[in-house]
């Protein structure tokens, strides 16, 4: 069975009730080991509020819900895989809820093929975003540069996954699709392709954050 079995349209978007988003089997990191669960993420795109229930299976009775996922608060990106991790599903992914509370809950999660991820990945990203999400070559058709000073945040990187979700500073203009930017905690200057870089959204409530705390964003392509 395909972890990602069934998918919403994404051309076609309800506005209202508890919609199903995509399901099927992934497996949970849940303290030092590795559960498979058959997952369900629904919700409304009305109130923008998301949750992911789980079960043995899709004819099973439902074992836990997880509440919490918002439109423009949650985020979703992708890690690189663990060592302990089960060879047959290699591709990893968090969701977290509240970027801004130590204490909200974080899913490690990982498919068992590319397929899966990129299923699970576009309907995450479209109930984070509030948006519909595009695919890789339509992104590229999309791309457009950032101003030098712009603050940006780090995403979906393969090669070097453990700088996703680090932010930093735009100190070029954009040559041959890329930026120059430097990385705030590192206080290292990268040069990065635009498809991995998205723009940080200040909200009311957290524009008086210090440079310390991770700032809100709306996750969306540019």
């Amino acid at each position: 069975t395909n972890a990602a079995d069934t998918i919403l349209s994404l051309d076609r978007l309800p506005e209202e009730g508890d919609n199903k988003i995509v399901e099927g089997y992934l497996v949970s990191k849940e303290k030092f080991k590795w559960k498979k669960r058959y997952f369900i993420l629904h919700g409304s795109f009305t109130s923008g509020r998301f949750k992911m229930s789980y079960s043995n299976g899709p004819q099973k009775s439902t074992k836990g819900v997880i509440d919490g996922i918002q439109t423009s608060l949650s985020r979703v990106f992708l890690i690189k895989k663990f060592p302990e991790q089960p060879s047959l599903y290699p591709n990893t992914f968090v969701l977290q809820f509240n970027p801004f509370d130590t204490e909200a809950k974080v899913l490690t999660l990982a498919s068992r093929s590319a397929e899966d991820l990129e299923k699970w990945m576009n309907a995450l990203e479209i109930v984070t975003n509030g948006i519909q999400a595009s695919n890789s070559s339509s992104l590229a058709n999309m791309s457009q540069s950032f101003e030098i000073g712009s603050k940006v945040v780090i995403v979906d990187l393969i090669n070097h996954p453990e700088y996703n979700g680090l932010t930093g500073i735009i100190t070029s203009p954009i040559k041959n699709n890329k930026h120059h930017i430097n990385i705030d905690t590192l206080q290292q200057e990268v040069k990065l392709s635009i498809e991995n870089l998205e723009p940080i959204t200040m909200s009311d409530e957290t524009s008086r954050m210090s440079d310390s705390e991770t700032p809100t964003r709306i996750r969306y392509r540019v």
